[in-house]
């Protein structure tokens, strides 16, 4: 993992997406109150960082990039974090209505 947190420690945005495109993707997201939303593989937190102001969600994020994850904890606050791969997960009883996946590899 260290070699991802490296590569990555610097990225502040979704490589080669403007803040409009982020936009354009949370429109057809289709997200609103009430529901329990996953943005898995979040990087620093930029989809998240949108979504958290839609009122009455509940978010949870996750990467398996601790380094990442420390970058999204300090502008969103009221989510829960999840450091760990998409691949094998620790929320075996949590739903989510939508998952979220930000790849730009």
């Amino acid at each position: 993992m260290k070699a991802y947190d490296e590569v990555f420690r610097d990225c502040q945005y979704i490589h080669g997406f403007t803040e409009e495109d982020v936009q354009k993707f949370l429109d057809l997201a289709n997200v609103f109150s009430g529901m329990n939303v996953l943005d898995a593989m979040c990087g620093n937190g930029v989809l998240s960082k949108e979504l958290i102001k839609i009122k009455g969600i509940n978010l949870s994020l996750l990467d398996k990039s601790e380094n990442q994850l420390k970058a999204a904890k300090k502008q969103i606050k009221n989510a829960k974090f999840y450091a760990e791969s998409i691949l094998k997960t620790t929320f075996e009883d949590e739903k989510f209505d939508k998952l979220l996946q930000n790849q730009h590899h």
